[in-house]
């Protein structure tokens, strides 16, 4: 149990039984599987709503730690994952940026997720929700 998650979130999660693991081309990590299968739940159809409410309470927690840079990047750097998937991911960078940019303290971490932003920018230049997120994401961190 990872304590840096509210308590309710990190001992046992409904929608890690319910969702079968997602076909990978390449391994990821145990985090970043987890997201992705909270992702997977909480928007697909067949999702009951108790499975979809956990999903979204572990996912609001996963946010606000700091690994939710790491995995939100390695998210928008794998090709064939889900557009919901890719959302979230980029949604999460622009919250990072805008509230947790502070996590970041030395400048080679800062210039690296410049770098990183811009490559994700073009790489999902196709998709405008995933594009506007990204771009929101340059911004704010224009802004730092």
């Amino acid at each position: 149990c990872n304590r840096s998650y509210p308590h309710s979130f990190c001992c046992s999660f409904l929608w890690e039984r319910s969702v079968p693991s997602l076909p990978m081309s390449k391994p990821v990590d145990k985090e970043t599987e987890k997201v992705l299968q909270a992702v997977k739940a909480l928007f697909s159809e067949s999702t009951t709503n108790e499975v979809r409410n956990e999903a979204n309470k572990w996912l609001l927690g996963f946010k606000k730690t700091r690994q939710a840079w790491r995995v939100a990047d390695a998210i928008l750097s794998r090709p064939g994952l889900s557009r919901d998937a890719y959302y979230f991911a980029a949604y999460t960078l622009r919250r990072k940026i805008q509230y947790d940019f502070g996590d970041l303290s030395n400048m080679e971490n800062r210039i690296s997720l410049r770098n990183s932003l811009f490559q994700h920018a073009l790489r999902h230049s196709a998709d405008k929700m995933i594009r506007m997120q990204l771009a929101l994401a340059v911004s704010v961190l224009a802004i730092h």
